[in-house]
């Protein structure tokens, strides 16, 4: 199966996390990966939230942050670049604490991640495993 991908831009807001979650959703369901079937999808969903949440909270506001899905064989890919400076940082959940959980989440779930610096701003990435079910191949 040749390498599949979408991307999509949004604005820096909380209403884009929403956006970007029914994204990777329509994304999985047109290779027959229903949310409500699969763990991987719920994984990747969860993913594409914590990602962009944290695109928003640490982006500059008024910008824009892309997300890019990309299906690669048993491989899904997902990628948040937001035009934020400061580097990714995985925290340990504290007692009592109520965010600042997304990327030790992700680390997680993911098989890999990772982040690199672009000219202007950051992309950080995760790759997950993923079964397509062979009549969607």
């Amino acid at each position: 199966m040749p390498v599949q991908n979408q991307r999509r831009q949004y604005p820096t807001q909380p209403a884009s996390v929403a956006l970007a979650r029914t994204q990777v959703r329509e994304f999985l369901e047109g290779w027959e990966i229903k949310e409500k079937d699969s763990e991987e999808a719920q994984n990747a969903i969860l993913v594409v939230s914590e990602l962009t949440t944290n695109a928003v909270l640490h982006g500059n506001a008024g910008g824009q942050f892309s997300v890019l899905v990309a299906l690669d064989g048993d491989a899904l890919t997902i990628s948040v670049r937001d035009s934020g400076q400061a580097a990714p940082l995985k925290r340990a959940p504290q007692e009592g604490e109520t965010n600042g959980r997304g990327l030790f989440l992700v680390d997680m779930i993911a098989r890999d991640w990772g982040w690199r610096t672009e000219v202007v701003g950051k992309t950080v990435w995760a790759e997950l495993p993923i079964k397509v079910p062979s009549c969607a191949a």
